[in-house]
């Protein structure tokens, strides 16, 4: 039962408005009129007259006329069916036709005359609007227009602005509105009233809430049902939950007779720990009073609200580096498990079979890209749907490329410069064969050993990148073998061999071949330093020192034991010190040449000074040879420069 409030200006406009209502049916109740054009010249007599009647509004008809062939006192019967006829009229009740009007009358006038009433006041043929019924007169003698040939007779259709009337062949039957067969025209009229009939729309049941809901914001859903004569076009629909009132729900479209349609009347929060009870009804449908109450008014009772899930984001924003994976991380409550929707805009991605209330969905987006969620459920069906948007920035890797300086090839003891891609704050680790180098931390590194070298570039906001490999090759120095030092005649000679395979020869002597021949008219006598430096296809250099003594006495060393020479550091990164034995007293020349036999560097040592400092830091990395003369003694040492 509907529960009205009472407000003074709720009853003035009830009161207005049953007013109005009453006045609009009074003008409905007044009969109106659509004519043929009788009197028609010619005509022929039947015992039927049979057409179609279209409403287009809702019309009751209540008189029927016709003209008579006869005035002998005759029973005239009105009928009608409740579809259009299209073939020769069979009036019977089993043919569908409805006996609507029986009425013995002696007719006035005969022929083409008057037309005279040939029904009583209980005619009512109520045609809803749209429809199109058949409508037949019998008799004993009734008089039609025109011929039963098919010329037609102008106008065969007659109308107004509420209804469409037409005749056809075999005395009016047949045929559509506006497809007759023949055409025969009736001669009469009729009389119709307007009906505003009363609206009935109801509601059928709540499709939401069912008898168990989930808790949060929830939709209400009703079943709208037209049970009126007529499309429904607008209806308001009244609900309350636990007896307090909601916002009406003012519905319109075009719903057909008899038809059911699902209409959400808005959305409740439902809370756990509390009982509902949802009411709702139906009130001026079409904007007119709905004077049939059983069937509007719905209501459900006892209402279980289960807890819907939740979802709490750690964050909305997630920062990534290219490539990497993004981490979603929420927390979840309800019943496990959970399934999860996340869209990326495009797509949506479902997360399922979730049982840990902690839970992170991953994403990997080769750009910056804006996540929404979908929707949240757990096992009791309940779903999470408040929305939720995650945007994930994903800020570029540094650039991480390995340069080689030069050729990425080196000989052994000299190192091979690497310089790995620039940024301002740019952090750097280096790896040989995949294992962190211990320190090496800088832009650039100088690799003194063979492998491949890979460089880690991390940015000032911690993207990192790792390089491709770049391989460096440490060629090994070529050996060369002179022999034992030796004690030689003065007139004799000694053949060296420097070995076969090298691409170039230098020797102390100034010869550029594999062999040479070593004697006192180009060493002098006494104790000579004989050295050779050869040089391999890979560029690198060796080398070897073979002292020989000239002497008359081969038994005998001539000279003296003590003229030792030290050179420290060796190897050195520049700066290195000779010393001399106390037998040196004269003046000592030190001449560095390098691995291509060029004099690069030359010191004199003062007489009678026991030590001459080097300094070599302006010579490249590499090996050279350190000769040293003071009179006819001459000694010549391998001497290293490294590089840091």
């Amino acid at each position: 039962m509907k529960k009205l409030y009472s407000h003074p200006s709720l009853l003035l406009s009830l009161t207005l408005l049953w007013f109005g209502l009453l006045s609009s049916f009074s003008a409905s109740a007044q009969l109106q009129y659509l004519t043929t054009v009788p009197p028609l010249a010619g005509g022929n007599g039947s015992s039927i007259a049979a057409f179609n009647v279209k409403a287009l509004k809702t019309i009751r008809i209540r008189e029927v006329y016709c003209t008579f062939s006869s005035t002998s006192s005759q029973t005239t019967l009105v009928w009608y069916k409740t579809d259009s006829l299209n073939a020769s009229p069979s009036i019977s009740a089993a043919n569908g036709w409805v006996q609507a009007s029986s009425y013995t009358h002696s007719p006035a006038t005969t022929g083409i005359g008057t037309m005279v009433i040939c029904s009583d006041t209980s005619l009512n043929i109520l045609i809803p609007q749209g429809a199109v019924y058949a409508i037949a007169v019998t008799g004993a003698s009734i008089t039609y227009s025109g011929s039963s040939s098919t010329a037609p007779t102008t106008p065969y259709i007659f109308s107004d602005t509420n209804l469409y009337m037409n005749m056809n062949s075999f005395c009016g039957w047949g045929g559509t509105i506006s497809s007759p067969i023949n055409y025969r025209s009736f001669n009469g009229k009729l009389g119709y009233q307007i009906v505003n009939l009363a609206t009935d729309a109801g509601l059928q049941s709540f499709q939401e809430p069912s008898d168990t809901v989930c808790s949060g914001i929830q939709p209400v859903i009703v079943g709208l049902k037209n049970h009126g004569p007529n499309t429904l076009q607008n209806v308001a629909i009244n609900w309350s939950v636990n007896n307090i009132p909601q916002t009406p729900y003012l519905w319109s479209g075009n719903l057909p007779v008899g038809n059911t349609l699902p209409v959400q009347i808005g959305t409740f929060q439902f809370n756990t720990g509390t009982s509902y009870s949802v009411q709702a009804y139906t009130s001026l449908p079409n904007n007119v009073a709905d004077t049939v109450h059983s069937n509007d008014t719905i209501l459900k009772t006892g209402i279980i609200v289960k807890p819907s899930p939740t979802l709490t984001l750690s964050a909305n924003t997630f920062n990534i580096c290219s490539g990497d994976t993004a981490h979603i991380t929420m927390t979840l409550t309800g019943t496990s498990p959970w399934s999860l929707i996340i869209s990326d805009g495009t797509n949506n991605i479902p997360y399922n079979n979730i049982t840990t209330p902690s839970y992170s969905a991953n994403v990997v987006p080769l750009a910056t890209a804006t996540y929404t969620l979908v929707s949240l459920t757990d096992a009791t069906g309940c779903q999470f749907t408040e929305p939720q948007t995650i945007q994930v920035l994903v800020n570029p890797a540094p650039p991480a490329v390995i340069t080689p300086q030069g050729s990425p090839a080196a000989c052994l003891g000299d190192s091979v410069t690497m310089m790995a891609s620039v940024g301002l704050n740019f952090t750097y680790v280096w790896f040989k064969d995949g294992v962190q180098i211990p320190g090496a931390q800088l832009y650039v590194l100088h690799a003194k050993e063979g492998g491949n070298y890979t460089v880690q570039v991390t940015s000032p906001i911690g993207c990192k990148k790792l390089s491709a490999p770049q391989l460096v090759t440490i060629h090994p120095l070529p050996v060369v073998n002179l022999g034992n030092d030796t004690v030689l005649l003065l007139n004799k000679n000694l053949q060296l061999n420097a070995g076969a395979g090298f691409t170039g020869y230098f020797w102390s002597t100034g010869a550029t071949g594999q062999f040479v021949t070593i004697d006192t008219a180009n060493t002098g006598t006494g104790v000579q330093t004989v050295w050779v430096i050869v040089t391999d296809n890979n560029g690198c250099v060796g080398s070897d020192t073979l002292k020989i003594n000239f002497t008359n006495n081969p038994g005998m060393e001539e000279a003296p034991s003590d003229l030792a020479v030290r050179v420290s550091p060796n190897p050195t990164t520049g700066i290195t010190e000779i010393g001399f034995s106390d037998a040196l007293s004269g003046q000592v020349l030190c001449e560095i040449y390098s691995q291509d036999g060029r004099k690069v560097h030359e010191a004199k040592g003062e007489p009678g000074n026991r030590q001459l400092r080097l300094d070599l830091s302006h010579l490249a990395a590499g090996q050279y040879l350190l000769k040293l003369t003071s009179g006819t003694w001459s000694s010549t040492e391998k001497l290293l420069i490294i590089k840091e």
